[in-house]
């Protein structure tokens, strides 16, 4: 019986490799960049084109399932090609834009990038759905997904372990990152190849399991009826209280949302007694919670305007909606996964993107509140102290959001970005911890914020022989703690460093300094350095900067 279910599997391997041959070529590829770089064969840092071949891979087998789905492999070689062509240019394309992108176009880059990748995943599943498949579909998928998972993490542990009991009971490979390599072999080579094993071929029969279905109905169900009955309550308490909440409702309500589309496609061919309510009844009683949350984004965007999370938040519930629709419309639910992919991509990769109209409109914000008060002429800003409380509450959210948002910047945000003072700039004062969420967040902590540009001021690193890029999840500032960097071991104690750094410059926050740590053969040179403050001592720290050893 086991060599049997080898077999199958093996054969079913075998299978997917032929259908998916792009898609294989690139797992191999992330796999082999992988092993010279954790066994030192290559010296130079190639995550940025590793991290660039994930989008290719998902347009790989987008490009194979669209041929085999639209096109029925008419020509399978001149498939594979055409395939390896556009997956190549979309891995090409983000390789040079992570490489060679800075500041704030390099958060429009990411954003691009995760964009590419679930735009594809939504086109992808509405490419799969068929009138055949339809109703089990997504279980099947969200199943295959799961248990693909769960074998690719035994088989890295497995792996793991062995690898330990070699490493320390007979041979040490000093120089030689082997958990990178098992974890690219794990999850690049068998998760990505073993899953296309489930994706059904044009009118292929699915089978769901029942354990999955009793999961769902059994204990996700249940739990998502609690969750529905605490938001109602809460919108009962809004009603009975008269209180507006603060951005607390918001999360749970998208999760509600969600979580009402998943259990639906999950459980679609399922027609019991209680799913047949469920599935009839659910739409209508996510209705009330919608509004109230539109209600409630809609006084945060007029008061506060614009941002990429509250657009974003938008474009999810406009998605969620499309689902409702079409359920209570009884059309087919393969149509909002494509709406979902176009949408994700304008608002992802088109000028037209969550950083791009957030800015716009914030802009466009400030400009009218300084119209209003005769303080913006022919694109100069005149400044003022006679203006109301909203109105300088207003400039300074907008302000505040401008200089520090990613994305594309207007020469008026640059000029405002360049000038710290706001007394120069508008006339008055701008208030500490004045933001949006100073309601609920704890005004005792203040954040300091320091920064440092090597690009433009250079450095002398004649006496140092190598070079790391740190971050604050990598190294520790408080108490020492050793780091092994590629067999070198670096002790740090950064404590007295930024308790120095504070007490030096607590009166000039958002501040360029120089901020260099040398001890004995190290030197650590920060390029960005945030310091949050209670009561005059340090609580937490975030970093970025550079590493150089002797």
């Amino acid at each position: 019986m086991k060599e049997n279910l080898i077999k199958i599997l093996n054969k079913k391997l075998k299978e997917s490799i032929n259908r998916f041959i792009p898609t294989f070529i690139f797992t191999i590829i992330i796999f082999l960049c992988t092993f010279v770089t954790s066994t030192g064969l290559f010296k130079y840092d190639m995550s940025e084109f590793t991290m660039s071949l994930i989008p290719g891979i998902i347009v790989s087998i987008l490009i194979n399932i669209l041929f085999e789905y639209k096109k029925q492999y008419s020509n399978k070689t001149k498939n594979n090609i055409i395939s390896i062509l556009i997956s190549s240019f979309v891995t090409i394309v983000f390789c040079i834009l992570l490489l060679y992108t800075k500041g704030g176009y390099n958060d429009l880059v990411h954003l691009a990038y995760y964009g590419t990748i679930f735009s594809s995943l939504f086109i992808m599943i509405y490419t799969i759905y068929t009138s055949e498949n339809e109703k089990a579909l997504f279980i099947h998928l969200f199943a295959s997904f799961m248990l693909t998972g769960f074998i690719s993490i035994i088989i890295y542990l497995g792996l793991s372990i062995c690898y330990s009991a070699f490493e320390l009971l007979i041979f040490n490979f000093k120089y030689l990152n082997m958990f990178m390599i098992i974890a690219s072999f794990s999850f690049a080579i068998i998760f990505t190849n073993f899953l296309l094993t489930f994706i059904p071929k044009k009118d292929e029969e699915i089978k769901t399991s029942r354990t999955y279905t009793n999961i769902i109905k059994k204990v996700m169900l249940p739990l998502y009826t609690i969750l529905i009955g605490v938001l109602y309550l809460y919108i009962f308490k809004i009603i009975f209280t008269g209180t507006i909440p603060v951005g607390e409702m918001n999360q749970y309500s998208s999760l509600a949302l969600l979580g009402y589309i998943f259990l639906y496609l999950s459980i679609n061919n399922i027609n019991n007694k209680i799913i047949l309510y469920f599935k009839k009844y659910g739409s209508f009683v996510l209705i009330p919670i919608i509004i109230t949350q539109l209600i409630f984004i809609g006084i945060r965007i007029n008061a506060y305007g614009l941002t990429p999370l509250r657009l974003l938040s938008l474009i999810l519930i406009f998605i969620g909606i499309m689902f409702l629709i079409c359920i209570i419309t009884k059309k087919s639910i393969k149509y909002p996964f494509l709406i979902g992919g176009i949408i994700l991509l304008i608002f992802t990769v088109s000028p037209f993107n969550l950083y791009s109209i957030s800015n716009k409109t914030q802009e466009i914000r400030l400009i009218k509140v300084l119209e209003k008060n005769d303080m913006y002429k022919e694109g100069v800003i005149i400044k003022s102290n006679e203006l109301s409380e909203k109105d300088k509450n207003t400039i300074e959210s907008c302000h505040n959001y401008l200089i520090s948002s990613s994305g594309v910047k207007s020469r008026l945000v640059k000029f405002i970005s360049d000038k710290k003072d706001s007394t120069y700039l508008y006339g008055f004062e701008f208030k500490e911890n004045n933001d949006e969420y100073s309601d609920i967040v704890d005004n005792d902590k203040i954040t300091y914020s320091f920064d440092y540009d090597i690009d433009d001021k250079g450095l002398n690193i004649d006496e140092y022989s190598k070079m790391f890029k740190i971050e604050s999840d990598t190294l520790v500032y408080k108490g020492k703690y050793i780091k092994n960097k590629n067999g070198e071991n670096v002790s740090f104690d950064f404590t007295d460093y930024f308790n120095e750094l504070y007490e030096n410059n607590k009166e000039n926050n958002n501040k360029k300094i120089k901020m260099i740590y040398e001890k004995d053969n190290v030197k650590v040179v920060f390029t960005y350095l945030d310091l949050k403050v209670k009561d005059k001592n340090i609580i937490n720290c975030s970093y970025e900067g550079i590493l150089f050893i002797k």
